[in-house]
């Protein structure tokens, strides 16, 4: 299961997000050295489905936070509104990935104090898919 992958693909392919970003999503972390804006998707939690001897199966809810990221406040917001609007109660299948459904949870604002002074704009997901049966 890999969750980040797939809502980077889905991310990617939205023509609002990829004209911001290009292809600057990473998993995890931003590289210091990186250009803006650029979007960082980080699983924050999971809550497996039910535990068999076989291993996990059934349903599974991850939370997701995308965070935004750029030069401006206002950048930033755009970007992150472009994230909740691409990921906000979608399903599909991406990079092989079954996703069932996105529940947007929370969009905040936060920053990193400069010099360079960077801005992001953060939204959390809860992203439900399932483990170890077809969804």
């Amino acid at each position: 299961m890999n969750i980040e992958e797939a809502l980077k693909t889905r991310l990617l392919f939205d023509p609002k997000v990829s004209y911001m970003v290009e292809s600057r999503i990473w998993k995890g972390e931003l590289p210091q050295s990186a250009t803006l804006p650029a979007i960082v998707l980080q699983l924050t939690s999971t809550v497996p489905g039910t535990l068999l001897l076989e291993g996990a199966a059934g349903p599974i809810r991850s939370r997701v936070r995308v965070s935004a990221w750029a030069l401006t406040r206002d950048a930033a917001h755009q970007l992150g509104e472009a994230c909740r609007q691409a990921l906000q109660s979608w399903s599909g299948m991406a990079s092989g990935q079954a996703v069932n459904l996105t529940r947007f949870v929370d969009q905040f604002d936060d920053h990193e104090a400069g010099p360079p002074e960077w801005f992001r704009q953060i939204v959390d997901f809860y992203v439900l898919s399932m483990e170890g049966v077809a969804a």
